[in-house]
């Protein structure tokens, strides 16, 4: 029997399998990963539009993480300038009540306002993962650090005052111009280098958040709680017929003049209070519209993130309906290859020319 030479299509035919086979490994990766290609060259003239895509995609995840961290930090401090804020008002409202009242229970009032201080103080001092959040950018530094200097300062002044050296007048001016170092704020705070924070929501949006533990109404409400504190010191208002020399009172001549300076400056310490609050709700909107705007940047960056997610999906998934339909063709093809090349490899030259 003779045999017929079918190297050429033998070779052309073994070609043709190695075609199809690379074809349905190309397709099992894509129906096993849902891609159309393990590399970015696989997708031709799509491959800059993705790659810019993804890059895009990373910049708003960064931008997302910022707001995400700038929200909760502008939660815990609006927290705690209500919180700052309900404590005045409780002061206010137990002063306010007394004057209605008539009697002032001096001890009772200072120990409130030494209370409140400290609770005032702690509320400054507010950390978040370990970052103090109203020292401004000076975050590692305690803003408030209380080593006395205000209670002597008041002191001395309620001195001078129930001795007559100064006017009411002089001690409320005294105690309001109190410096911010006197106080126990930082340095960074009292001299003023420390800087604004700021969230940087997107490429050309940096929100500010700032909130300095030393801004006027939070020192004005130390100031007033720092005096009130310590008016423990007098043990009346005004003094009585039957009371012993030694009683300390308000400054006066007589017990009408002692009971109107004490309450000018009692009046004066409750207006004080009072006005802070007002202040303070001003820093409370202050953060709320800074929480807004990072807000209202985020869903912005959602709408942008899904649109280039989609965009992305589009160009590197694989239809995975298709690619199935392409694996059964091909193993189609490849079946009647394989049984074409049985064939060429038995051939002779009598079934060659049946």
């Amino acid at each position: 029997m003779v045999n017929v030479s079918t190297l050429g299509q033998s070779m052309d035919q073994i070609s043709r399998l190695k075609t199809i086979q690379n074809n349905i490994d190309d397709l099992s990766y894509q129906l096993a990963s849902g891609k159309k290609t393990n590399e970015f060259k696989g997708l031709g003239g799509d491959v800059l539009t993705s790659q810019r895509s993804r890059a895009t995609l990373n910049e708003i995840s960064t931008y997302q993480q910022n707001i995400k961290l700038g929200d909760i930090k502008i939660n815990v401090m609006t927290r705690s300038v209500q919180e700052a804020i309900a404590q005045i008002q409780n002061m206010v409202g137990v002063m306010t009540n007394q004057v209605q009242e008539g009697e002032i229970e001096l001890n009772a009032v200072s120990d409130m306002a030494r209370d409140i201080y400290d609770r005032f103080s702690s509320i400054l001092n507010t950390k978040y993962e370990n970052k103090y959040l109203f020292s401004g950018s000076d975050t590692t530094t305690r803003p408030v650090n209380d080593i006395g200097a205000m209670d002597s300062y008041v002191q001395t002044g309620i001195d001078d005052w129930i001795n007559a050296n100064i006017t009411t007048t002089d001690l409320i001016n005294q105690y309001t111009s109190a410096n911010d170092t006197t106080l126990g704020f930082s340095a960074s705070l009292a001299s003023g280098n420390a800087r604004n924070v700021y969230i940087r929501a997107d490429k050309n949006m940096d929100v500010d958040y700032t909130v300095f533990a030393n801004e006027q109404p939070f020192s004005d409400a130390m100031k007033a709680l720092k005096l009130i504190a310590n008016l423990d010191v007098l043990d009346k208002i005004s003094i009585d017929s039957g009371d012993p020399t030694s009683t300390i009172t308000a400054p006066g001549a007589n017990s009408d003049e002692q009971q109107q300076n004490f309450y000018q400056l009692f009046e004066n310490l409750t207006s004080k209070l009072d006005g802070s609050v007002v202040e303070m709700r001003k820093i409370e909107v202050r953060l709320t519209r800074a929480q807004l705007d990072i807000k209202s940047q985020e869903e912005k960056h959602i709408d942008d993130s899904n649109m280039l997610t989609t965009l992305v999906d589009d160009i590197e998934n694989a239809d995975i309906t298709e690619v199935a339909t392409k694996i059964n063709m091909l193993q189609l093809q490849l079946e009647a290859s394989f049984r074409v090349t049985s064939i060429l490899q038995n051939m002779s030259l009598s079934n060659y020319m049946i």
